[in-house]
């Protein structure tokens, strides 16, 4: 809280989806921090619903809450959430929302790294790096997300089997 109390102030957490355990941890983690800042907070279950985050949003806007943390799954509607939430404060997890959001998030070209390089060494002991295909499974609809881990995880296989063509996006 850094010395600040939240008296008076409510904020409404849109989560990703209360059927996602690392959503759940998330959202009790930020009730916990908004009862040590005595802030007030208004949850609500995005569903990993684009449709959902959009209606929720605005519900926000209809209690008057001070500022919003948005997370939710679906990057090309962001404009549209922003433009819901207007002059609102908003924090958006893991999905960037450059219209109206501070970004907090994982550094998923590092993180894509990471699981690049491991992978990389697992193909380096199965196959002498030898790699006739790399199969990649992604969400696009996440948006610049997906992007850098993707990144990332082709940067992290090149560093450990640099002989392969594994393209970029």
């Amino acid at each position: 809280c850094r010395g600040q109390d939240g008296e008076g102030r409510t904020i409404g957490f849109a989560n990703l989806g209360e059927d996602v355990p690392f959503a759940v941890t998330i959202r009790e983690n930020l009730e916990d921090l908004a009862e040590r800042c005595n802030l007030k907070v208004v949850n609500a279950d995005n569903q990993l619903s684009p449709e959902v985050a959009m209606d929720n949003a605005r519900n926000f806007m209809t209690q008057g809450v001070d500022g919003v943390v948005e997370f939710q799954i679906a990057a090309d509607i962001s404009g549209a959430l922003c433009e819901v939430l207007g002059d609102t404060p908003v924090i958006a997890i893991d999905i960037a929302h450059p219209e109206c959001a501070v970004f907090m998030g994982a550094d998923n070209f590092h993180a894509g790294e990471i699981n690049g390089s491991g992978v990389g060494e697992v193909a380096k002991d199965q196959w002498s790096c030898d790699l006739d295909a790399v199969l990649s499974l992604e969400n696009f609809g996440v948006g610049q997300v997906n992007i850098d881990r993707q990144n990332g995880s082709i940067a992290g296989l090149e560093s450990v089997c640099p002989d392969n063509e594994f393209g970029d996006y």
